[in-house]
């Protein structure tokens, strides 16, 4: 997993392989530190390397929205592939991310 900030696009998170437990976990506690050190920013996580997501990764996802003040910018998911775009539709995050396809 590749972390990194960007002045004009702020945090992006890009986990490869498995999204599961370990990769959620790391995923949350990198993407805090960033948070801790440059404030409320846009995140996108690019899911392009993403092979597969399970509920542990949709609840690193849902762990991130909460860890955002209300007025706070999106999370911005981008480049999902077909498997993870349709687990995310199944469970309904369409209606709490901004989801970007190619």
């Amino acid at each position: 997993m590749r972390i990194e900030y960007d002045e004009e696009r702020g945090i992006l998170v890009r986990p490869d392989g498995l999204f599961d437990y370990c990769a959620g976990h790391e995923c949350v506690e990198k993407t805090e530190a960033y948070l801790k050190d440059h404030g409320s920013v846009q995140i996108t996580i690019d899911l392009r390397e993403t092979t597969f997501m399970d509920s542990s990764g949709i609840g690193a996802l849902l762990v991130l929205m909460h860890k955002l003040p209300p007025q706070s910018p999106s999370i911005r998911l981008v480049h999902p592939r077909k498997s993870v775009h349709k687990l995310m539709e199944m469970c309904q995050l369409h209606s709490l991310f901004e989801i970007e396809t190619d």
